[in-house]
């Protein structure tokens, strides 16, 4: 990226400390470094190498990965352990499978930089010789021994069950084997003739349907330990004596749990003891990479604190005979990592030139390097400055977020008499006096004086980051009870037959010699159903919209009976209206939007948050509803911030493009504050009229509203089952929206429709 390298390049500091790292001089300090662009001398260093980022908490490493993301590809996370709740009771693989995917990504040279944090370091890993060996290759056609696969999986950290699940899991069913890699997104489906790999699919855990069919399955470790066999049975006969002696104190307090539990460390803390083959995260890289050690004096103080916390909890859990002894190897101390981390290729960064008394510093340079004021959408500051440097020489190099708001800024900026313009190519140089614009996205902006030249960012400019969402799980469609693991025991369900009871658990009952399962269900006055397991089907959970208990029925009395006759009955009337309505529907004809504005475009991007997938399968969907010409009516589900308001939002305004007026319906004045506050925010740089109708505006300002719903000059109005009485009206009404539309009832909603 020229128009940020270069500028980098004349800078005497980065080039001399860049000269003692590519002949391996260091340790190296670097000085007077800020923010965005310590992360860009970061990744220019030794530039041909790989990089290891090491900080001093997560929330700073994941800030660096998303800066990272901006310079350079192949850039990840390493997760650290949570070393105070380390080996305690609750346990996720979710850290497991983070870890093992960038250790893959490592082995196979797809990692040029690397983000973690100094426990991460702290972190012992089993040897990558070890790694490479545990991984698992299966080619259709190949000869596999069945037996020799399941121990094989077992030995690497995968659990056994009746269905695969989760990662981390297989199952097998005859010749059959259903394996869920840790580092993929969906499991593998291995069919075998004899001892002959016939097939290999990959297919959806939870609906069992085949995505694709591949030729090869790769496996890879399911946990940060996994041994060798010869090296288990020695490592286990080495902690025998402790492990026996653990086992009868828990025992010997009931506490079978306990016993448990350690029972289930055995395997882990073996390989701990037995020889000693321990690495780092630095002997996954293919050869050695650049170290970037940021401020390690605080790396020095966390570490420090990790240790701490580690040592006190795995005392506590060595006294109540929860751990063992051997077990203690599993982190390295602070010393023993700063001494792992000090290499001919280690850069260390601080705001500030002082010692580093952990390592020996072989030379140290400083940075002229200042931070840029955060303008907070202060563009008449922002200009005045702009101009300022224009006058001074200054080249500048603009970042935004959206290619739509980069032309808008520059025309914005070029009305005030500068020189600005989108850029063809980050690959050419910004000349004095101008404003280059190019694409992407940093925390925040930097200059450097001594050259004349400064970068900004959307957030110097705005005073707003991108926020990042987690992709949440899609939701599907209602299903029955699939599994006993959904119901506890006490959780109220419903027989098709005989109503509302209690369920009981599973129970076995024989008849006939044949002992077969049943689910039993109490009523009311003593009364109990047993259910065979392979009716399953006729059993439903109950739910509610209030947390009220439900009324249980008698298995003696017809009140089920009267009580599904009169649902069926008010269903079928209600039915009745519906098709008629939507036949009508079906043969009418709806408007036609047209497609996407430059200002929708622009709404969309000033969105500060990254849409997950879900959310842009549901925008497209609604929009081409929307440009479809027929009567749109789609329901959009999705749990408390999963996104549906932007939907919504974006939606809403691609109707008002077309000169349409939207109404947005929500069961509660407290809701529809808070989605006008929203809406408000979201679109206030753009002509429109929002206005609300609730019992947050008097009589007098709701007469006025309606009175301007009823001439088009409302563009959105957002109100409860006010917008529903006799008085409201609409010029043009385009769109509606229903919030939590169960909340109403189905004549509301087609009163308004």
């Amino acid at each position: 990226m020229k128009v940020l390298d270069a500028p980098l390049h004349r800078i005497l500091a980065f080039t001399e400390a860049d000269e003692r790292i590519q002949r391996s001089g260091g340790p190296v300090l670097l000085t007077g470094c800020a923010e965005s662009q310590k992360v860009h001398v970061m990744d220019q260093a030794g530039a041909e190498y790989a990089r290891l980022i090491v900080t001093y908490d997560e929330k700073q490493a994941k800030a660096l990965t998303e800066d990272f993301d901006f310079f350079s590809d192949e850039v990840f996370y390493f997760p650290a352990r949570d070393f105070l709740f380390y080996q305690a009771d609750i346990r996720s693989n979710t850290i497991t499978a983070e870890q093992i995917r960038v250790l893959r990504a490592l082995r196979e040279g797809n990692a040029r930089v690397v983000v973690t944090t100094f426990s991460g370091m702290m972190n012992a890993l089993p040897p990558a010789e070890l790694f490479d060996e545990s991984r698992t290759e299966i080619e259709e056609g190949a000869v596999v021994e069945p037996e020799a696969l399941a121990l094989k999986l077992v030995s690497i950290g995968y659990v056994r069950t009746g269905k695969v699940e989760e990662p981390g899991q297989f199952a097998v069913h005859g010749g059959i084997f259903d394996i869920y890699d840790l580092t993929e997104e969906n499991p593998f489906r291995i069919e075998f003739f004899d001892d002959e790999v016939d097939s290999i699919r990959i297919f959806n855990a939870e609906t069992q349907v085949t995505i694709s069919r591949v030729m090869k399955a790769v496996i890879y470790p399911a946990a940060e330990v996994f041994v060798k066999k010869k090296d288990l049975l020695e490592g286990l006969r080495k902690i025998e004596k402790d492990y026996k002696k653990n086992i009868e104190v828990l025992k010997a307090r009931n506490d079978y749990q306990a016993a448990a539990d350690l029972q289930s460390l055995y395997r882990e803390v073996s390989d701990a003891v037995d020889s000693g083959e321990l690495s780092s995260l630095l002997d996954y890289f293919p050869e050695p990479p650049v170290i970037c050690l940021e401020e390690p004096l605080r790396l020095r103080e966390y570490g420090s604190l990790s240790e701490t916390e580690f040592s006190e909890s795995f005392k506590a859990r060595i006294e109540k005979g929860l751990a063992l002894p051997g077990q203690s190897s599993v982190i390295r101390s602070l010393s023993e990592t700063f001494s792992l981390l000090e290499t001919p290729r280690t850069l260390l960064f601080t705001a500030l030139d002082q010692q580093i008394p952990m390592m020996r510093v072989r030379a140290s340079f400083g940075f002229e390097c200042q931070s840029v004021v955060s303008y907070r959408g202060n563009y008449q500051g922002l200009t005045e400055d702009m101009k300022r440097y224009q006058k001074l020489g200054y080249s500048a190099v603009l970042l935004c977020a959206s290619a739509t708001r980069g032309r808008r800024l520059a025309a914005d900026l070029t009305e005030y008499g500068l020189h600005a313009y989108v850029m063809d190519s980050p690959e050419e140089e910004t000349a004095p006096g101008t404003i280059g614009i190019i694409h992407g996205n940093l925390h925040k902006g930097w200059s450097y004086p001594q050259i004349k030249f400064i970068v900004l960012t959307e957030s110097d400019i705005a005073g707003r980051e991108k926020k990042k969402r987690r992709a949440h799980q899609k939701f599907e469609s209602g299903q029955r009870i699939r599994s006993f693991s959904e119901l506890s025991v006490g959780d109220y369900v419903v027989h098709e037959n005989y109503g509302i009871g209690i369920y009981q658990g599973i129970t076995g009952i024989e008849t006939e010699g044949v002992k077969r399962d049943y689910m039993k269900i109490s009523y009311l006055k003593s009364g109990t159903l047993y259910v065979p397991v392979a009716n399953l089907d006729v059993v439903q959970k109950y739910a509610s919209r209030d947390a009220k208990p439900p009324k249980i029925n008698r298995l003696d009395s017809p009140d089920w009976k009267k009580t599904r006759t009169r649902v069926r009955a008010a269903v079928e009337e209600v039915a009745d209206e519906l098709v008629d309505l939507y036949a009508l529907r079906q043969n009418g004809s709806g408007y036609r939007y047209s497609e996407d504005t430059v200002w929708q475009k622009e709404v969309e991007e000033m969105f500060p948050f990254e849409e997950t997938d879900d959310q842009l399968e549901a925008i497209r969907a609604v929009k081409a509803d929307m440009e479809s010409g027929k009567i749109m009516d789609r329901l959009l589900c999705g749990d408390v911030g999963y996104g549906k308001t932007e939907v919504a939002l974006r939606a809403a305004f691609k109707a008002v493009m077309d000169n349409k007026q939207v109404a947005y319906l929500v069961p509660t004045t407290i809701l529809a504050d808070q989605h006008f506050k929203t809406f408000t925010q979201r679109l206030k740089d753009f002509p429109l009229t929002i206005e609300m109708l609730s019992r947050f505006r008097t009589a007098g300002e709701q007469k006025v509203t309606i009175d301007k719903l009823k001439k088009g000059m409302v563009d959105i109005v957002i109100g409860t089952h006010r917008l529903l009485s006799k008085d409201v009206g609409f010029k043009d009404l385009g769109l509606l929206i229903i919030d939590e539309e169960q909340r109403f009832g189905v004549k509301h909603k087609e009163k308004i429709k």
